[in-house]
């Protein structure tokens, strides 16, 4: 992780993360192992409208500080004008992840500044060595997980489609069953998004270009997302039974496909 270096964030930005370091160290100080600036503030290719992204990793069960930090950081977006996101991990949690190389972590050595860190916390769930560097990733975790994701939202607007109830729910699952099942595929190579053009893009170009995945399927992704925009972002149109139900066969489609593709690929026996 890199020194911090705040000089790329706008003067409020500043006072926002320097608040929430003080604030942080005050609350949590018994059990804070890590604190980290990471995601695009840290990177430097922020949008104007970003989050200011803080990794945390703690001893013993992360639940009970979720209230906690949220009660913080909302006191201070509005104190400050921002929006902070935090990410919580227990200690066991990090190590499972800096032991897989998950890409997570790999992201977080690469571009987080490390704010605040326990002599509690061993130097190798920090600072990797070169031994660790060269170990091959394990990513399988995220990818089941994605999938699971995948059926889960796929299997709400099928049920949703069938008793006729609510057809933007119908089309806004379909589309996410994809952009979960986009995502396990991407997790193949520890290049799984958080953001949506991010997600659709890395999969035209490591997948559909590639031929690994057949064009038609990149066509039904593109289906389900515009289902699902004209659904939750325009609320004067009429969404029926017709419109929904091309998103959810192309969802259905796709997300089977993404399936053989993990199992053929050996992804699914964790």
């Amino acid at each position: 992780m890199q020194s911090p270096n705040l000089t790329r964030l706008k003067p409020f930005e500043r006072k926002a993360v320097e608040a929430f370091v003080e604030a942080v160290r005050r609350e949590l100080d018994s059990r804070l192992l890590l604190l980290a600036l990471f995601g695009s503030k840290a990177r430097g290719d922020d949008m104007p409208d970003a989050d200011i992204d803080f990794l945390l990793v703690t001893e013993g069960d992360t639940r009970d500080l979720e209230k906690r930090l949220s009660q913080v950081s909302a006191a201070i977006d509005l104190e400050h004008n921002v929006l902070l996101n935090t990410l919580l991990f227990s200690r066991e949690r990090w190590a499972d992840f800096a032991e897989r190389r998950a890409a997570f972590w790999q992201n977080a050595q690469r571009d987080g500044m490390l704010m605040l860190r326990s002599p509690r916390l061993p130097e190798a769930l920090v600072n990797p060595g070169p031994e660790a560097e060269n170990r091959p990733a394990d990513h399988r975790p995220e990818q089941n997980a994605y999938l699971t994701s995948a059926w889960q939202a796929l299997r709400t607007a099928e049920s949703e489609f069938g008793q006729g109830h609510d057809f933007q729910v119908v089309a806004n699952r379909a589309y996410y069953a994809v952009f979960y099942a986009a995502n396990a595929a991407l997790a193949t190579q520890g290049r799984q998004r958080s953001k949506h053009p991010g997600v659709l893009a890395i999969f035209r170009e490591e997948f559909v270009l590639t031929g690994l995945i057949e064009g038609s399927y990149l066509r039904d992704y593109e289906e389900a997302m515009k289902r699902r925009h004209l659904s939750d972002y325009d609320l004067n149109a009429f969404i029926n039974a017709d419109y929904v139900r091309v998103g959810l066969e192309a969802a259905q489609r796709f997300t089977s496909r993404i399936e053989r593709y993990l199992a053929a690929d050996g992804a699914l026996h964790a």
